[in-house]
């Protein structure tokens, strides 16, 4: 008797490996011949300020949300196949660059039809606001993690710098 699948269909978003490009203008790569790292974890969800407004009585009589976008953190594993393609994949990229990201699946995250997915130069890509140190150790595979955010509210691909 052939198996049969009885519990519930998934998804991993991260099975075919995204392609993820880092721009340091919003316009040029920042690393000439970068290899693309593995994505070893994701996280991805909306954000935004929220607000309870109250009148004399003290009970609330709006609400204002202001701020909102989506955040998503990617943890990269630097792999190539040899040292030199390894140590392009251990590029890491500045906190306000900008990226874009494609190969990954299409889904809704809060106002975003396509959360992942971003084009270069297409509104709304994402901006590089923390990144971890690349860890790692002689038993473990060495890693680092970049926290972005897109805004709905900012269009283009502006990086604004002091």
């Amino acid at each position: 008797m052939p198996a049969s699948n009885i519990g519930p269909a998934q998804i991993y978003l991260g099975q075919d490996p995204p392609t993820v490009v880092f721009y340091s203008d919003g316009t040029m790569a920042h690393i000439s011949g970068y290899i693309q790292p593995v994505v070893e974890s994701y996280s991805i969800a909306p954000f935004g300020e929220h607000r309870e407004l109250t009148g004399a009585s003290g009970e609330v009589t709006s609400t204002r949300t202001t701020r909102t976008g989506l955040e998503c953190t990617l943890t990269f594993r630097p792999e190539g196949t040899d040292e030199a393609n390894a140590t392009k994949a251990a590029a890491v990229p500045a906190i306000g660059m900008t990226a874009a990201i494609s190969g990954m699946k299409t889904i809704q995250v809060g106002l975003f039809a396509n959360a992942w997915n971003v084009a270069q130069g297409a509104n709304t890509m994402w901006h590089v606001t923390a990144v971890s140190p690349l860890t790692g150790g002689p038993q473990d595979p060495q890693t680092y993690s970049v926290t972005m955010r897109r805004y709905t509210g900012l269009s283009g691909n502006t990086v604004v710098a002091d």
